[in-house]
C-alpha cells in the first residue's frame, strides 16, 4: 500500500511536470474596482478574479494542464514568494493573485476591506496581501513535516480545515499604489505524499477612508480670516 502511495506522488510530480504554464496576466478588467481612488489599472491571473466587488483568488488552477508556477507569480506581483514563503521544511510551488496598480489618493486616506479563507482538509498554502512591497500574511498552513511517513505504517498525518476571516486597513500612499491579494500552494520538501487541495482567499467590502486632518498652519490661517471677518462686521454695524 505505501508502495502504491509513493508510486502515485511520482505520477503526480510527473504529470505536474508536463503542464502548461499560463503567462501574466491572464485577465484585464476595464473598470478599476475600488471608488474614491484616481486611475489604476486591475488584472488577475491563474484561479482568480474580480467580480462584483468580490475579490478571490485560490489554487489549482481552474485547468489543471495550465498551471501558474511560483516564479511567473513572483514576476507578475512583483514579490519573491520563494524567498518569503520557501523553508527548510517547504516551498510555494503554484498560486494565483489579483493585482492593482497605478492608483493615487489623497493624503491620510485608508483602504478597508474584509477578508476570509478555506483550507480543505489535508490542504497546505498561505492566504496573503502585497502592499507597496510589503507582504502580509492573512493565514498560512504548513504541508507535514514527519520524514518520510509513507514507509511507516501509520498513516501520513494530515493537516485540520483552518480557516479564517478578519478586517484589515492600510494606509495607502500619495504616489501611485500597488495592492495584490494572492493564495499559494506549499508542497512539503520532504518526500512525503502531497495532497491537492489548496487554500481560497476571498476579499470583500473594500472601502476608502479620508482621515484627512488640518495641519496647525492651516487651522491659523483659517482662525486669523474668521476674526478678520467678525472685525470686518463690527465696522459695518458700526
Amino acid at each position: 500500500m505505501r508502495i502504491l502511495s509513493l508510486l502515485g506522488t511520482l505520477l503526480v510530480v510527473s504529470s505536474s511536470a508536463f503542464a502548461t504554464f499560463v503567462s501574466c496576466p491572464d485577465q484585464t478588467y476595464p473598470t478599476f474596482p475600488i471608488s474614491g481612488v484616481s486611475g489604476g489599472s486591475a488584472s488577475s491571473c491563474g484561479n482568480a478574479g474580480i467580480a462584483g466587488g468580490v475579490f478571490s483568488a485560490s489554487t489549482p488552477s481552474k485547468d489543471p494542464n495550465a498551471v501558474v508556477d511560483i516564479s511567473t507569480l513572483s514576476n507578475y506581483i512583483n514579490y519573491d514568494l520563494a524567498g518569503f514563503f520557501g523553508t527548510e521544511m517547504a516551498f510555494p510551488t503554484e498560486g494565483s493573485a489579483v493585482l492593482l496598480t497605478g492608483f493615487t489618493t489623497t493624503p491620510g486616506t485608508t483602504l478597508s476591506f474584509n477578508w476570509s479563507g478555506f483550507f480543505e482538509e489535508g490542504a497546505a498554502g498561505a492566504l496573503f496581501y502585497v502592499h507597496n512591497g510589503d507582504l502580509t500574511v492573512l493565514q498560512q498552513v504548513n504541508p507535514p513535516i514527519q520524514e518520510f511517513c509513507f514507509l511507516e505504517i501509520e498513516s501520513c498525518p494530515t493537516i485540520l480545515p483552518a480557516n479564517g476571516s478578519n478586517s484589515v486597513s492600510i494606509n495607502l500612499s500619495e504616489s501611485a499604489n500597488s495592492l495584490s491579494f494572492g493564495a499559494i500552494s506549499l508542497t512539503s520538501r520532504q518526500l512525503i505524499p502531497s495532497i491537492a487541495l489548496d487554500p481560497t482567499l476571498t476579499i470583500t467590502n473594500l472601502a476608502v477612508t479620508s482621515n484627512n486632518v488640518p495641519e496647525p498652519a492651516t487651522l491659523a490661517l483659517t482662525g486669523a480670516a474668521l476674526l478678520g471677518l467678525a472685525a470686518w462686521g463690527r465696522r459695518r454695524r458700526a
